[in-house]
């Protein structure tokens, strides 16, 4: 996949700063920000993750109590805490005392492994990473994709530019324009351009001419992408990091994530250790699937961390989750340990291609 093509906020996504910034947003001490194209993102100074929480609906009240606050850490504030911009200070019902960002109680998630993971996003549908949204159209959606978040249309189409020159005539076959109403106005980096061809409005960013692709199905696919080199995603955040060993590779499924000799990995999914074992007990293990063992000097980055084993060695996961290589797949592409399990009449199967997405794929 062509990630360095991708059009990312101003060369985004290779780790140049966003050229039309939103101005700095007071935070408390214990906060820090970055910033993509979707806005300024809230993270503790450390750099991990913020979260809110979609069923705290009353504005300064946490309902995060007992054991989803083990779960899901307040964002602390002490005594001598007092509000600054859009935060303000709160008294839990222990008495203790949190921060909230515009009313909504701000958390961390345990099971976070180093900063810059965000395995609470997206979880149970409720939980999202915490950020301040630079202005959009109405109905526009931030979608989760192999590598990164794209911007999609009411549907859920994602948004593509032409790299130079008009789409008309036989492109307008493939390539839809994403129409504004007669009335829509200009929102930040988003625009309003005149077409040529039939004087109809269409959205642009950051002055380009905004299009959907005729052969992507499901809110979010991306087949546009590789389609044909003259058009690119529209990425507003990019992805987690990964691993130096991990590799994007095509299969029946799309894009998923290989090693370095492109075979595919896989991972229990949610599953338990005893429920894996239960499925493949050692014996089988050891005779079709090979841990991804952490090499010496590794670091953990992303949604990518270590688990310690029984013997000393550390195996790399994916999302909390230990990942491996099927040992009959031979070739770049191959998926022939996907739903793989061992009696029990399990029809899902203990061992599964990595999820197809790097981000929550649920729109924000």
């Amino acid at each position: 996949m062509r990630l360095s093509s991708l059009i990312c906020a101003a060369a985004l996504a290779c780790g140049v700063a966003v050229a039309q910034a939103q101005a700095s947003l007071e935070t408390p001490a214990t906060v820090a920000t970055f910033e993509t194209a979707m806005g300024v993102h809230f993270t503790t100074k450390a750099g991990h993750t913020l979260y809110v929480y979609d069923s705290d609906e009353k504005p300064s009240q946490s309902t995060c109590v007992a054991g989803c606050a083990k779960n899901w850490p307040p964002l602390s504030a002490d005594d001598a805490a007092k509000p600054v911009g859009d935060w303000s200070v709160f008294s839990r019902p222990d008495g203790s005392r949190q921060w909230a960002y515009k009313g909504r109680p701000v958390y961390t998630f345990a099971a976070d492994p180093q900063p810059g993971a965000t395995l609470g996003d997206g979880i149970q549908n409720v939980w999202h990473i915490a950020i301040a949204f630079n202005p959009r159209p109405p109905g526009v959606k931030y979608y989760g994709t192999t590598f990164g978040r794209v911007a999609a249309d009411p549907a859920g189409k994602t948004l593509y530019a032409r790299q130079s020159g008009e789409c008309v005539k036989d492109c307008l076959k493939t390539w839809l324009p994403f129409t504004a109403p007669q009335a829509a106005s200009p929102q930040g980096d988003w625009s309003i351009v005149i077409r040529k061809d039939d004087q109809t409005p269409q959205w642009a960013w950051r002055g380009q001419p905004l299009y959907t692709y005729r052969d992507d199905v499901q809110s979010g696919d991306t087949r546009g992408e590789t389609a044909d080199k003259a058009w690119h995603a529209i990425l507003v955040q990019p992805a987690p990091k990964l691993p130096p060993w991990v590799t994007v590779t095509q299969s029946d499924y799309g894009a998923i994530f290989a090693d370095r000799a492109g075979l595919t990995v896989y991972s229990t999914g949610e599953l338990a250790k005893a429920e894996a074992d239960a499925l493949c007990n050692a014996a089988c293990q050891k005779a079709n699937w090979k841990p991804l063992m952490v090499e010496e000097g590794a670091v953990a980055v992303g949604n990518w961390s270590f688990l310690p084993l029984a013997d000393g060695r550390r195996q790399w996961a994916y999302r909390g989750q230990p990942v491996y290589t099927f040992m009959h797949d031979k070739k770049a592409g191959d998926i022939l340990g996907d739903k793989f399990a061992m009696g029990g009449g399990n029809q899902s199967g203990g061992w599964h291609v990595l999820p197809l997405k790097t981000m929550k794929e649920e729109p924000l």
